[in-house]
């Protein structure tokens, strides 16, 4: 029987603006949602794959669960 899903908070540091984490341990990570919600600065990675030959860009659908 396979196990029921959890889902498991995840954490961002959060970052001044010009891109220093703030605080060591406590204080410098917040829940995810927590970070969108209040706007705090955090890192990203956005990857773009393009075949020249054909001329494709490969997007990724993001997940309906995930936030902004």
């Amino acid at each position: 029987m396979a196990e029921p899903y959890v889902e498991q908070v995840e954490y961002l540091d959060v970052l001044t603006k010009i891109g220093k984490k703030i605080g060591k341990k406590i204080g410098g990570s917040k829940p995810r949602g927590d970070v969108h919600r209040d706007g705090d600065y955090h890192k990203a990675v956005h990857v773009w794959i393009f075949t020249e030959s054909t001329q494709e860009l490969l997007l990724q659908k993001r997940a309906d669960c995930k936030d902004s």
